[in-house]
């Protein structure tokens, strides 16, 4: 699944590439004098922004993805870091019970 959503990414990455060249390309042509017509133009410009705005929604896609899953593996540290802690006081009480115990 994972190569294919990366297969997919590139794919997207390439056409984004491809059209945003070629309107480059024909607006060059348009300012030097012969070219697409405007609307075909303006529809490639549309296409490009269209395709960029698809490859902008999956990237955030997958940095809620990351952020879900850093949440969750921070939630375990934090349930582990709460049982050492716990832990850690009551090998603390029981020390002090042991040095008060040594005193008398």
């Amino acid at each position: 699944m994972v190569k294919i959503a990366h297969f997919l990414q590139w794919v997207l990455r390439i056409f984004l590439i491809v059209v945003g060249l070629l309107a480059i390309y024909q607006l060059l042509r348009k300012i030097f004098g012969g070219s697409w017509e405007i609307e075909t133009l303006i529809l490639t410009v549309v296409m490009a922004n269209l395709s960029y705005t698809f490859y902008i929604g999956n990237k955030i896609s997958e940095q809620q993805g990351w952020s879900q899953q850093f949440g969750e593996r921070f939630g375990a540290f934090e349930r582990r870091f709460e049982t050492l802690e716990r832990k850690v006081g009551s090998l603390e009480t029981d020390f002090r019970e042991h040095l008060q115990h040594s005193k008398k």
